[in-house]
């Protein structure tokens, strides 16, 4: 799959984490969950743009 995004053009982040299978656990599980809450925030929630930490903003 990551191929073949590649080869459309598109953005991909492949990732491995060392010593993890298909269930992450500890600092990967922690990581994965980040990127997945900062890609829900910029695609799901463009009207609240996430901060370098990964937490989305509040309006004021």
């Amino acid at each position: 799959m990551c191929t073949g995004l590649r080869y459309l053009g598109r953005d991909v982040t492949f990732l491995r984490y060392p010593d993890q299978g298909h269930g992450f656990t500890g600092a990967a599980l922690k990581d994965y969950w980040q990127r997945v809450n900062v890609f829900f925030d910029k695609y799901l929630k463009p009207d609240a743009p996430a901060d370098p930490s990964g937490r989305r903003s509040q309006p004021n």
